[in-house]
């Protein structure tokens, strides 16, 4: 019966794109065996495709972490200049693309690709959030500036260099609508023209 069973198998070999070695020889034989130890026929070709699939679902968990983790640490240093953020953005993405590339099997050459557009696809809602919160943080950090510059502008004590340094470090939508409500206070400040104050 063995004589005929190894006959047949070398009859009708079963081909995977290669032969199987290490990791995939192993990921293979883990989803055969859980796929004994269920009680479900032996397909050597869905136990394949379900190892492909492990294995990639396995990295893309792993560097979503990374990725989240990262974006969470640039949270923590907002407000950015647009052109900051956007270079650690970039930055953060390319390390996740090199990690994916590091950590990808071979042999999951088939699948690999939808699993990295997925983890870039579920990324770059993050990165838009971290845009987002960007802009408050910028707007609530040039609040107290704004208000130095009105009360100088009524001649009160205030800083009026405050809302000129924070500028220049601010993203360019907060930093634009506060150099508006600044020349608007300055303008109201102002007496029209041909009358002294």
């Amino acid at each position: 019966a063995e004589a005929r069973l190894l006959g047949l198998a070398r009859s009708r070999p079963k081909v995977l794109g290669g032969p199987l070695r290490g990791a995939a020889l192993g990921a293979l034989l883990r989803r055969l065996v859980e796929a004994l130890n269920a009680g479900e026929p032996l397909r050597l070709a869905s136990a394949w495709e379900g190892a492909q699939h492990a294995a990639c679902a396995e990295l893309q968990r792993e560097l979503r972490e990374r990725g989240l983790a990262a974006l969470r640490r640039l949270r923590e240093s907002l407000p950015l200049r647009d052109e900051v953020l956007a270079r650690q953005v970039a930055e953060c993405r390319g390390k996740l693309e090199e990690h994916w590339a590091l950590g990808a099997q071979p042999w999951c050459e088939g699948v690999q690709k939808t699993y990295l557009a997925q983890l870039l696809a579920q990324l770059a809602e993050e990165e838009r959030l971290v845009q987002e919160a960007n802009g408050r943080v910028a707007e609530a950090a040039l609040r107290p500036a704004t208000a130095e510059w009105e009360r100088w502008l009524r001649g009160e004590a205030g800083d009026a260099e405050a809302l000129a340094a924070l500028l220049d470090q601010m993203p360019s939508r907060p930093a634009a609508r506060a150099a508006r409500e600044a020349l608007q206070a300055a303008r109201l400040a102002r007496p029209p023209l041909g009358r002294a104050r």
